[in-house]
């Protein structure tokens, strides 16, 4: 199985990194809270497992990223 890992380094980055994990949560159905909208299939799951870290058996999710700032306050605006 392959797995994503992302890095996204300064003021940029992170901002670009919010961007891309919204697109993938919706493009996924993973919501805000790290849970599935809907019952995956094997594959699905399989795919899922490649974006996102399951954390727990009850199927959270958390993305797989380094988010990197000398300014704290950015990476502060994230909800993660």
């Amino acid at each position: 199985m392959k797995e994503l890992c992302t890095f996204f380094v300064g003021q940029a980055g992170v901002q670009a990194a919010s961007a891309v994990w919204e697109m993938l949560c919706l493009e996924h159905g993973v919501c805000r809270d790290g849970t599935i909208q809907y019952e995956p299939t094997l594959q699905e799951h399989r795919e899922l497992n490649t974006v996102f870290e399951e954390l727990t058996p009850h199927e959270k999710y958390v993305p797989r990223a380094v988010l990197a700032d000398l300014e704290p306050s950015v990476i502060g605006m994230l909800s993660i």
